[in-house]
Formats: structure tokens, sequence, C-alpha cells
């Protein structure tokens, strides 16, 4: 990288080192509605940002320097989620067990963890000098995005590296616990288990509130009373635009049901489609889709449902989209598998 950023200095008269977004990027990163992930509000950034805001409020600073090594390293998760194929396999050893969400988090978090681990033992290790780099590489890019935003997809590109480093870690908790033969013994049943559980995937639920959903120009509503949830408001804006998504997540394949229930206080319509939900894999293929209508009668909750076949396991995304201009409070998105299917 160092001969682009040199032929760019030189054609272009700009020294850029990385990017060109570096002090969007800081100001995003360091203001009073930073998350520690990419976060650009609908009106705009709120001020102080930026090292102002680092030298203001050096508590909160430091307190989002800590959320960004955890959305790097993924123990928390922001709109941009990296789909895990561990996701799956963890679930099915678990025989459903572990709710799914929680499995496509530990699906990351047992491997940073392990990774960490095999850091700092190879960083003490003198005759390991090839490990060592990459523990260097390592901990330089995690400090390298903590001062702007940060995300489990900055990461992808040094997990070779970090595999590198679970492979070695996983080995010696093999050596440790067992000996040869205990090994040559446990090996068919293992395999056996594994086998079975990745044959027989089980049910899946991912339901998220409306406020947990990522959105495009939205805010969050709290609810005025009891009977109210937590909700995603979209305003009234000419569509299509996309108004909410739950980000990909590596799904077994199954026939699926998508539900999304949604509120509006418009029913000069009554009846008319005004937007969609969505599921899609990865490739940009719907594999079903359900239209959100106006309400009839005085009613103003609605659940949109229907049903969808995965066919094999991969990576899939629901998103909301609005087609006419009309104000959404959407309430819940869910989907659930059939484990027969």
């Amino acid at each position: 990288i160092i001969l682009w950023i040199g032929f760019q200095w030189v054609t272009k008269g700009d020294l850029v080192p990385i990017s060109a977004k570096s002090s969007i990027n800081l100001a995003i990163g360091n203001n009073p509605a930073a998350t520690g992930a990419f976060n650009q509000v609908r009106d705009g950034l709120q001020e102080p940002s930026g090292l102002s805001y680092l030298f203001l409020h050096p508590i909160n600073g430091v307190m989002l320097l800590v959320r960004k090594g955890l959305f790097f390293w993924g123990f928390l998760r922001d709109g941009w989620n990296v789909p895990r194929i561990e996701t799956p396999i963890i679930a099915a050893i678990s025989l459903g067990t572990i709710p799914y969400t929680i499995c496509s988090r530990l699906s990351q978090c047992i491997f940073t963890i392990l990774a960490v681990i095999g850091c700092v033992r190879t960083s003490r290790k003198e005759s390991e000098q090839y490990g060592r780099l990459g523990a260097y590489l390592l901990v330089a890019t995690t400090l390298f995005y903590l001062p702007f935003i940060a995300s489990y997809r900055f990461l992808v590109p040094l997990l070779p590296v970090v595999y590198l480093f679970v492979a070695a870690e996983l080995d010696r908790f093999i050596r440790f616990f067992m000996n040869l033969e205990a090994r040559v013994v446990l090996a068919l049943p293992i395999a056996a288990y594994l086998a079975y559980t990745v044959m027989n995937p089980p049910a899946v639920t991912l339901s998220l509130r409306g406020d947990q959903l990522d959105g495009v120009a939205i805010e969050t509503v709290q609810p005025n009373n009891t009977e109210e949830e937590p909700s995603i408001f979209a305003p009234a804006e000419p569509g299509p635009r996309l108004v909410a998504f739950y980000p990909p997540e590596y799904l077994p394949g199954h026939v699926y049901t998508l539900r999304v229930g949604y509120r509006i206080k418009d029913n000069s319509t009554t009846g008319s489609k005004f937007g969609v939900a969505l599921a899609r894999t990865l490739g940009n293929t719907p594999i079903c889709q359900v239209p959100l209508r106006h309400p009839t009668g005085n009613a103003n909750r609605m659940i949109a449902s229907t049903t969808c076949t995965l066919p094999y396991p991969a990576p899939l995304s629901i998103e909301v989209v609005t087609t006419v201009a009309t104000p959404l409070w959407i309430d819940f998105v869910e989907l659930t598998s059939n484990p027969a299917s």
C-alpha cells in the first residue's frame, strides 16, 4: 500500500494514507450520540464531535474506545454483521438449547477469546517470531480503528491470522486434556454426534423488537403506554426507500415464517399497499416477501406474515421497504423455522 500512497501523492498532490474520510469518521465515532460503530443520525452530527468531544468528555471517550474494541472483535453487533458459518454449527451442537442469537455471538466471541489467548502466549515466546508478528498485526489494527469507528467486518482481512491462533489453542487444549489413546477412542462417537447435529438442524427463531432493528433515517420511539412496545419510526417520505433491516445472519436450510408487526395512523387509503417486508440472500435474491397494507376499519396495529424456503444453509437478511409516503412504526420482526421442514 505504500507504493500506492506514493503514487497518489505524486500524481494527485494529496497525501491520503488509507482513506480521505478520516475526519468525518472521527466525528461520527466521537460525539454525544456515538455508539462506537457507524451511527450517522438523521439530523446530522451532534456537537461537540471528533477530538473536541474527546478533550471535553474524556470519560465518555474512554467508554467509547472500549465499545469500539468490542465491536471490532465481535462482542457487540452492528448493522454490518459478518455472517458466520459457525453459527448454525454451534446451534446444532447445542441441539437447539442455546438461542440462535446467542449462538451468533458465540461464533465470534469464542474465536476471539482463543485468538487473544494465542496472541498472549505467542508474544511471550522469543522462539515464535512469526507468531509474534501476527500478534502485533492484530493489536496494531485494533488500535488503528479505536479513534474512529469500528466493526467486526474490519477484522475480516485478518481472519486467517485469527484462525491460526485459534487452531494453535485448540491443539494445546486437546493435547492437555487427552492422551493419544483417549483421542482414538472418542474420535468416532464425537464424529458421529457432529454429523447427526449438522444433518438435523434445530429450530431457529430470530425475533427483534422495533427498537433493536437497524434503520436508515430512522428514530427510535419509546412507548406511551403499557400496551405499546418500543418501536422504530419512519416518517412519511417519498419511496421506495429502505427504512429498517436485520443484518445478514447465517441460517440453516428450513421452511421459515416471516412476521412483521407494524402500526400506521393514516387510513386515507384503506387496504392499499404502501410497503413490503422481504427476506433475501447475500446474492440479493429475495426468497420471500410480504406486502404491508393500510389497515381496514379502526385498527392501526397490523401483522403481516408469509412463508419462505431456504433450501440450503446461507446468509439471510430481512428488509422493510416503503414505496409511498406513509408514516410507519415497526414493532417487531420475527423469523421462525419448522425443524421438521
